[in-house]
């Protein structure tokens, strides 16, 4: 089996798997980003087709502990889109930093309306449906691209 392959079905068992294991000290925070972090250097070496894939995987692990900078970072060394990471920094309540990722993001229209339905959903899923039916800010500037694709 390739190197590549190792790693990708590695980090797929550790991000899988690891709820399952018997009851442990839990990990520090620092300890998790440790390891992200390395897993994140490995990206570059993965093949194009599989490298977006992981790089997403662990940039939202990554946005999930908090390390906005490195989920970029990891983003950017996969050539993924940083629109994957906005509806977990939604329900973070990092709302406008999320529309702001994804509306200066090089991806399709198609793949922004993706992002832009995540965050609805986080949002609806929170209970904060001011943002999606408000009049101001950055989601009703968005709200109307969204909205022609849902229909």
């Amino acid at each position: 089996m390739c190197l590549r392959a190792l790693t990708i079905s590695a980090i797929a068992c550790l991000l899988t798997f690891a709820p399952l294991a018997p009851a442990r000290q839990a990990p520090s925070t620092e300890q998790i980003l440790s390891f992200l972090r390395t897993a994140s250097a490995l990206v570059p070496k993965i093949e194009n087709s599989q490298g977006c894939n992981v790089a997403a995987n662990i940039a939202i692990r990554q946005a999930q502990v908090g390390d906005l900078a490195g989920a970029l970072a990891t983003l950017r060394s996969g050539k993924g889109s940083e629109g994957i990471i906005a509806p977990m920094l939604a329900w973070q309540g990092n709302v406008e930093l999320a529309l702001n990722l994804i509306q200066n993001s090089g991806s399709s229209e198609d793949t922004k309306a993706v992002a832009h339905s995540g965050v609805a959903l986080q949002l609806a899923w929170r209970g904060d449906l001011t943002m999606l039916y408000g009049s101001s800010g950055s989601w009703s500037r968005h709200r109307h691209s969204l909205a022609k694709r849902i229909v």
